[in-house]
């Protein structure tokens, strides 16, 4: 019955957990003025360009058949890659902001916990 009480006190935990981290990102989203679509900047498309060219570049210089599949699948690999790291780069600020507040909040839910199983007796 301890270890039912345990595991039940353990997920309750990992939940509020959870919830702290949650709430971390629910609130610089709200500093950053909410989670708007990003505009395709030049940030964004120069990076996808990049990639796309590396793509066909790579996929016509291997190998003795250079389909046009071939090509046009390295390109569009390419070009995803480049898009999706560049929307990463430009967002690198709002992550930073949303992963350091979760990281806060679920701190302070460890360290309540830490202190309630772990009493400090003053004087």
């Amino acid at each position: 019955m301890a270890t039912r009480t345990t595991l039940s006190s353990n997920f309750d935990y990992a939940r509020s957990l959870i919830d702290a981290g949650l709430q971390g990102i629910v609130s610089a989203g709200r500093e950053a003025g909410g989670l708007a679509r990003p505009n395709l900047r030049r940030d964004e498309l120069l990076p996808a360009v990049i990639g796309a060219g590396i793509g066909i570049l790579s996929a016509s210089l291997t190998g003795d058949r250079k389909s046009t599949t071939r090509i046009a699948a390295g390109c569009l690999m390419g070009g995803a890659l480049g898009f999706g790291l560049g929307v990463a780069w430009g967002s690198r600020d709002f992550t930073r902001s949303a992963v350091q507040g979760a990281l806060r909040n679920m701190n302070t839910l460890r360290d309540d916990r830490w202190l309630e199983k772990n009493p400090i007796a003053y004087g």
